[in-house]
């Protein structure tokens, strides 16, 4: 694990064999320029998994662009949460056109037999194409053993972020990931 010592315990950082792994809560008391320094800069992109990251606050993602905008190596993020991918469709700044990419989402369902929710996990581009009109998505319901979940969101708006960065996303993929 890589301890950071303006880092509370609510947000960890452990390095991974691709990158890094993210835990706990993104929010005004995590300082990531002690993790700015200490991550080297490589020619191939490391992994930000953002799966174990609770949520975030508004200070925690003004916290996070900056990082971002300031290292210059590449990078994918995966596991990114329904809060994550809402961020994405609000700002663009998450990402730098043919230098990050993301490559798994998760997307929240729901169950009408007994109103519970579940995430399920999608690979972009295998399960979610690379499309250059949100329109054109559309998401099969999810068999979970005995239950059938429906989308609890609208495709077209939850995946607009690929199609604004499309480009970019492809570039990565060409470079990056064979």
């Amino acid at each position: 694990m890589l301890t950071l010592s303006q880092m509370r315990k609510s947000f960890e950082i452990q390095k991974s064999e691709k990158g890094f792994v993210f835990s706990g809560v993104l929010d005004e008391r995590v300082m990531l320029r002690d993790f700015q320094m200490a991550i080297p800069v490589a020619d191939n992109p490391y992994e930000f998994d953002f799966g174990n990251v609770v949520r975030s606050s508004s200070a925690g993602i003004v916290e996070w662009l900056k990082f971002v905008k300031q290292y210059p190596g590449p990078f994918y993020y995966t596991n990114c949460p329904p809060w994550l991918v809402n961020q994405f469709n609000s700002m663009a700044d998450f990402f730098r056109a043919g230098k990050s990419a993301v490559l798994s989402l998760w997307a929240p369902f729901f169950c009408e037999t007994d109103s519970t929710n579940k995430n399920f996990l999608f690979r972009v581009p295998a399960e979610i194409p690379l499309l250059d009109d949100p329109s054109k998505y559309q998401i099969e319901n999810k068999v979970d053993g005995p239950k059938e979940f429906i989308p609890d969101f609208i495709p077209n708006r939850y995946f607009r972020f690929l199609v604004q960065h499309r480009e970019g996303f492809q570039k990565f993929l060409k470079e990056f990931i064979r």
